[in-house]
C-alpha cells in the first residue's frame, strides 16, 4: 500500500472521489456524542458486559467519547487518516477500519 500516491480522480468519471464511508462513521460519532448521555450506558465497553453476552460493545465502545476534546482529536486523526485510506483503495480503507477496532 502506497500512500504517496493518493488518487484524487476518479479514472472512469475524472471526478473527484468523495470518502462517503468516512464522513458517514464521523457524522454518526458526532451523533452519538450529541445523545451520549441516553447511550452512554448501553454503549460503552465493559469486559463483564461483554462476557455477559453483550458483543455489541466491541464495537461500540470505539465510537463513545467522553469530552468535546477527545471527540475532536480522535475525529482529526480519523478524516485525516481515512479519507487519505478511502481515496486511495476502499479495500484497504476497509482493512484498516477493522483492525483499528
Amino acid at each position: 500500500m502506497n500512500l504517496l500516491k493518493v488518487k484524487t480522480l476518479d479514472q472512469s468519471h475524472g471526478a473527484l472521489r468523495v470518502p462517503w464511508l468516512t464522513m458517514a462513521l464521523s457524522i454518526g460519532m458526532i451523533l452519538l456524542f450529541q445523545f451520549k448521555n441516553q447511550l452512554f450506558q448501553t454503549l460503552y465497553f465493559s469486559q463483564e458486559s461483554v462476557l455477559g453476552g453483550e458483543v455489541w460493545r466491541i464495537i461500540t465502545g470505539h465510537f463513545i467519547h467522553c469530552s468535546f476534546e477527545h471527540l475532536f482529536w480522535d475525529l482529526l486523526a480519523f478524516l485525516i487518516l481515512g479519507s487519505i485510506i478511502e481515496r486511495h483503495d476502499r479495500k484497504d480503507f476497509y482493512y484498516s477500519l477493522s483492525l483499528s477496532c
